[in-house]
C-alpha cells in the first residue's frame, strides 16, 4: 500500500503498552510508515496481567481499526506472565513498584524465529528519521543496538549476590541498555533461549535489581555474550539536546499523556501525527491545539505550515482512497 522498496530482510518494530495508552503507538506507526523505505510488521503487547477498567478496551479497539484502514501488518497479543511463576513475580513487582507489563520486553525474541531484525520502542517518542538507518545498526558482529543507560556496578544492592545467582562476574564497564530502542537480530545464535532465561535470571536475582527490565537484559547479553553495537543519543535522545534527533524520547513532563496543556509547544510533531491518527478512526482528538494557539512567532509559524503541509499531503491520497 506504501509502494515500498523490497528487501530480503524481515523487519519488526515491538511495542508494548497498557491498555490505557496504547493510542499513543498510532502516531510512532504514522512517522515510522511515512518515513521508512521497508515493509514492517508491528508487534503489539497489551497488558493483561493485571485487571484495568473494561472502558479502556475502546482504545485497542480504535487502534485496531487504525491499523486494518492503513493495511498494515501487525499482530496484537494479549500479555500474560507464565502461570507457574505468575504470583511470585508480580509480588516482585508490587515490591519494586514496577508495571509487570515491562517484563512483555523478555517476549521480544521469541519472534526472531520469523524476523531478522526486531526494533524495540516506546510509545514515548517522536521518529524523524528512516527506520532502516537503526535497524542497520545491528549486524553480524553486534547482533544487538542499544544506548548505555546505568552502570550496573552502581545500581545492584547487593552485586555479590547478582554474581552468584546470574553466573557473571560484574565489571566496571557493564552498563544497562535503555529500554525504549533497542534492536535485536537473529544473528543471536541462541535467541530461541532467551525468553525464558530472562524469566530465570529476574527470580534469581529477585529485588537486589534497579529496573526488572533493562537490568534483566543486560544480564543475559553479557552473560551470553552477545556483542551490542552501542549508539549515542542520535537514535534515544531528548529533546534538551542541540541538534535534529532521529529518534526523541520524551521524559518526565514531556510524557504525551502527563501534560496535554504544553504538548503542542513542545512537540508539534506529536500532535500533527495523533490528530492524524484520530482523522482516520474519525475520533474527536483530546489535542484542541491550532496552528496558531502553538506557535507564537513567525518564524515557528511559518514552520509549522511547512510542516504541517508536508505530512498531511502525503497523506491525502491515503485518506481519500479509505473515504475517511
Amino acid at each position: 500500500m506504501f509502494n515500498k522498496n523490497n528487501h530480503n530482510q524481515k523487519y519488526a518494530v515491538f511495542f508494548r503498552s497498557s491498555l490505557e495508552r496504547c493510542e499513543y503507538i498510532a502516531p510512532v506507526i504514522l512517522q515510522i510508515e511515512q518515513l521508512s523505505s521497508i515493509n514492517i510488521t508491528y508487534l503489539i503487547y497489551i497488558d493483561r496481567t493485571v485487571d484495568v477498567d473494561s472502558a479502556y478496551e475502546n482504545k485497542l479497539d480504535n487502534l485496531r481499526l487504525f491499523l486494518n484502514k492503513l493495511k498494515l501488518s501487525y499482530e496484537i497479543v494479549d500479555y500474560k506472565l507464565p502461570s507457574d511463576i505468575s504470583d511470585l513475580i508480580l509480588n516482585l513487582c508490587k515490591s519494586k513498584k514496577q508495571p509487570s507489563l515491562w517484563l512483555a520486553l523478555y517476549e521480544s525474541f521469541k519472534h526472531l524465529e520469523h524476523f531478522d531484525k526486531i526494533a524495540i520502542l516506546g510509545t514515548d517518542l517522536i521518529v524523524n528519521d528512516n527506520i532502516l538507518n537503526l535497524y542497520n545498526l545491528a549486524s553480524e558482529s553486534h547482533p544487538v543496538a542499544y544506548r548505555k543507560a546505568r552502570r550496573m556496578i552502581k545500581i545492584f544492592s547487593d552485586c555479590t549476590y547478582i554474581e552468584e545467582k546470574s553466573g557473571l562476574k560484574l565489571k566496571e564497564e557493564y552498563f544497562t541498555p535503555n529500554g525504549d530502542v533497542i534492536v535485536i537480530s537473529n544473528f543471536i545464535k541462541n535467541y530461541k533461549a532467551l525468553t525464558s532465561e530472562c524469566y530465570d535470571l529476574l527470580i534469581a536475582c529477585n529485588n537486589r535489581l534497579f529496573h526488572i527490565d533493562e537490568d534483566v537484559l543486560g544480564l543475559l547479553f553479557y552473560k551470553n555474550n552477545i556483542l551490542a553495537y552501542e549508539f549515542d543519543f542520535q537514535f534515544n535522545g531528548h529533546s534538551t539536546y542541540e541538534g535534529k534527533l532521529s529518534i526523541i524520547h520524551t521524559i518526565n513532563h514531556e510524557k504525551f499523556w502527563e501534560n496535554y496543556e504544553d504538548i503542542g509547544t513542545l512537540f508539534p510533531h506529536f500532535v500533527i501525527y495523533y490528530n492524524l491518527y484520530c482523522n482516520i478512526i474519525q475520533k474527536t482528538s483530546e489535542y484542541k491545539y491550532t496552528p496558531s494557539r502553538i506557535m507564537l512567532s513567525y518564524f515557528y509559524q511559518k514552520y509549522w505550515n511547512a510542516f504541517y503541509k508536508e505530512i498531511f499531503l502525503k497523506w491525502e491520497l491515503t485518506i481519500q482512497r479509505l473515504s475517511i
